[in-house]
C-alpha cells in the first residue's frame, strides 16, 4: 500500500483556512481508500485535483483510488497525463503499467513497467509486474530474467518462482 500524503508548498498565511479544509478532505479521502472504499474517495480527490492542479501527488492519489476501484482506463488516462508533465514520476509509470496489464494491453504495460523499473530498480512490484507482462507477451527469456532477479531479492516469495 502506498502512503498517500499531501504537501503545501508556498502556502501563504492568507490561505490557512482553504489549506486546512483541503487537508481535512485529503485525510478523509486517504481514510476511505485505506478502508477499502475507493469509490467514495474518488470524487474528493477529483475536487482536490481541480483546486490544486499543480500538485502531482494529488493526481497520483486519484490514480491509486481509481486503481483500487478497478477503473483501470481512468488510471491509464490519469497516469499518461502525469508522465507527460513529469516523466520521472515512478508511481505514475507503475500504475500506468499495472492498469494496462489489467486491461490486457501487455505491450503497453511492458513499456511503462520498463520505465518504472528503470526509475527504481529495487522496486520488486515493478519488476514482478514487468515479468508478468513479458510472460503474457511470450517473451519467456526476459520474463524469466525478471522473475530470477526478483527471487534473489525475496527468495521466500512463491510468486517469484
Amino acid at each position: 500500500m502506498l502512503t498517500i500524503g499531501i504537501a503545501w508548498p508556498g502556502l501563504q498565511a492568507g490561505w490557512a483556512q482553504p489549506a486546512a479544509d483541503a487537508a481535512e478532505k485529503m485525510r478523509r479521502a486517504n481514510a476511505l481508500v485505506q478502508a477499502d472504499k475507493p469509490e467514495q474517495a474518488i470524487p474528493i480527490y477529483r475536487e482536490l485535483v481541480a483546486a490544486f492542479p499543480k500538485m502531482p501527488s494529488l493526481r497520483v492519489n486519484l490514480a491509486v483510488a481509481q486503481f483500487k476501484a478497478g477503473r483501470y482506463q481512468e488510471v491509464v488516462d490519469e497516469c499518461r497525463a502525469l508522465v507527460e508533465h513529469q516523466p520521472e514520476l515512478f508511481t505514475a509509470w507503475l500504475f500506468l503499467g499495472a492498469s494496462e496489464l489489467k486491461l490486457g494491453q501487455a505491450a503497453d504495460a511492458v513499456e511503462a513497467l520498463r520505465k518504472a523499473a528503470a526509475l527504481q530498480p529495487g522496486d520488486l512490484n515493478a519488476r514482478l509486474m514487468l515479468a508478468d507482462a513479458l510472460l503474457e507477451r511470450q517473451q519467456f527469456k526476459e520474463a524469466a530474467a525478471q522473475y530470477t532477479e526478483a527471487a534473489r531479492a525475496m527468495p521466500e516469495s512463491p510468486r517469484t518462482w
